[in-house]
């Protein structure tokens, strides 16, 4: 706390790694509180480990593992505010720009680091709505990405655009007393992948998911029932991966 009502935030991490061996990564963060919102800005830096499957994996089809793989390393830049507009509601904002080197990409049957010095860019802005009423909770989220190849494509299983909504409410009823309501939506954008079989690049259709679950509290825990996929959405994620239609769940919780 060099200065009133501001902080400045250091974080330092030292990764291990029996094939890629040592990397460090840190965050620079500084944070200013004003009457009704605060500030922020923060400089980070990142790596992604290899999978097992890309080091070791191996398939009928000539693919064979690479061992010899070295980290993905990005830099974000970001910057946030949140404020609070009154009691009832507050609104939060968070803006990044990050560039990856090193990719790892899908080269005649094996993956490779990418060699060609020039980085991947990824930029966007996730944003959240908070409102408080009586007993009434809701959360509305938005997010906008734009992520590209080296090429100027999109890059796979990243859609531009998802927003949703959290809504929470307690309720009194005559005959089950007072009950937790909580529905939450979720639009998930259309986007690109890999054909599972052709291994061509095709474009998915955007989803909307929506799950609703009802609990109880009781004296050591609660009764609940939820609905996932309330509207038996169809779909798959990634391609090939057929996910949940409607599943209904009952439980006690202790």
């Amino acid at each position: 706390n060099f200065f009133q009502n501001s902080n400045v935030s250091f974080f330092v991490r030292n990764d291990n790694h029996k094939q890629t061996g040592k990397n460090n990564t840190y965050k620079l963060n500084f944070d200013k509180k004003f009457t009704n919102f605060n500030l922020g800005f923060s400089y980070m830096n990142g790596l992604r480990n290899p999978t097992l499957y890309e080091m070791f994996g191996t398939d009928n089809y000539g693919y064979s593992g690479n061992r010899n793989l070295k980290p993905e390393k990005s830099n974000t830049y970001e910057i946030y505010s949140n404020v609070i507009i009154n009691k009832n509601l507050s609104f939060s904002s968070r803006a990044f720009k990050a560039n990856i080197k090193n990719n790892i990409e899908y080269i005649s049957n094996k993956y490779h680091n990418d060699a060609d010095n020039v980085d991947l860019n990824q930029s966007g802005i996730n944003s959240k709505l908070n409102i408080k009423l009586k007993n009434t909770y809701i959360d509305l989220f938005s997010s906008f990405l734009s992520s590209k190849k080296e090429n100027g494509n999109d890059q796979l299983r990243r859609p531009k655009k998802n927003y949703g909504l959290s809504f929470k409410k307690k309720v009194r009823n005559n005959i089950f007393g007072d009950l937790n309501f909580n529905l939450i939506y979720n639009h998930y954008g259309k986007h690109f992948d890999t054909h599972s079989s052709s291994f061509n690049t095709v474009e998915l259709d955007s989803t909307d998911l929506v799950d609703l679950k009802v609990s109880k509290k009781l004296n050591s825990g609660n009764i609940f029932i939820k609905i996932s996929n309330l509207l038996n959405e169809t779909y798959q994620r990634p391609h090939g991966y057929n996910q949940e239609n409607r599943v209904i769940k009952f439980g006690i919780n202790f």
